[in-house]
């Protein structure tokens, strides 16, 4: 087994976790999988699984997680070791030398995360986030799903470059923490809205209900 995503965290990716995510140590126990299917997912350059081999077929989309007893969403982030429950650190994804592959990856949750509406959609964001995380390297032509450090098989290409060029948008919008193990894949998981942000977007629809009935009056 080579962990490959090592680098990518020791680079300084990871910084002070953003709103709504706990910036420190938390324990995470895998509930199950949501939206996904399965995909063929091929390794070169020196990665192999936790057991040794270059090609499998896994489960790509959208888990499960009880964090610190509170149900979250997460999509794996690394490729190379087993998943499990125990003891993570959770930070947001941005900053550091690789901050072109943490707002790439920013941007996917920002556009994507919220709207996946079936299994093949699920199963196209893990493998594009596996993609962003191992291939990357700030060139759209670095995103390619049959070449590189992974490669995809059972991923619809239009679906996949759709969902890159959202990517490449780098829209920040998005909240987005990672869940790192030392000993489990590490995973990234989909921050919810804080109260604060939750209350202003509430009272923002207020204002615009309201301008509505005012401007529907005016016209009666």
């Amino acid at each position: 087994m080579t962990r490959f995503y090592g680098v990518f965290l020791s680079a300084g990716v990871i910084a002070a976790a953003g709103a709504g995510a706990h910036a420190g140590p938390v324990y995470v126990q895998l509930q199950g999988h949501n939206l996904g299917r399965g995909v063929v997912v091929s390794l070169s350059g020196g990665l192999t699984f936790a057991d040794g081999s270059t090609s499998s077929t896994l489960w790509a989309g959208e888990r499960s997680f009880r964090i610190d007893g509170q149900l979250a969403r997460a999509f794996s982030a690394e490729l190379t070791n087993a998943n499990g429950d125990g003891w993570y650190q959770e930070s947001s994804v941005r900053g550091g030398p690789n901050e072109e592959k943490a707002q790439a990856i920013a941007a996917l949750f920002a556009g994507r995360a919220g709207n996946l509406a079936n299994q093949d959609q699920a199963a196209t964001f893990q493998a594009l986030l596996w993609e962003l995380v191992y291939d990357f390297d700030g060139s759209e032509g670095s995103i390619d799903m049959a070449g590189g450090h992974v490669a995809f098989g059972l991923i619809d290409g239009a679906l996949f470059d759709d969902m890159k060029r959202t990517a490449l948008r780098m829209d920040l919008s998005g909240s987005v923490a990672l869940l790192s193990s030392d000993k489990y894949n590490n995973q990234f998981r989909v921050v919810p809205l804080p109260p604060a942000a939750g209350l202003a977007a509430l009272g923002l629809l207020g204002c615009a209900a309201r301008r509505r009935r005012s401007t529907s009056s005016m016209a009666m």
